[in-house]
């Protein structure tokens, strides 16, 4: 899969957010796992207590989605 293709602008920037650089190439299984990871990891960073958290992962949804299939 090449995610640089799988992605609009907003959510190649959410990527950037969370550390994530895309490069233009095919991405294999285990990469894609990496990123799922990195993405949980950058989002578990965040406080419970003012509900970073939920909104995070309200955000990343659709990328976890598209990258999850």
């Amino acid at each position: 899969m090449n995610l640089v293709e799988e992605f609009t602008g907003e959510e190649k920037e959410l990527l950037s957010n969370a550390n994530i650089r895309l490069e233009n190439r095919e991405y294999s299984k285990n990469e894609i796992d990496n990123c799922v990871r990195n993405i949980g990891e950058f989002i578990m960073e965040h406080s419970t207590k003012n509900g970073d958290i939920g909104k995070l992962t309200k955000k990343y949804r659709t990328i976890l989605d598209k990258i999850s299939k």
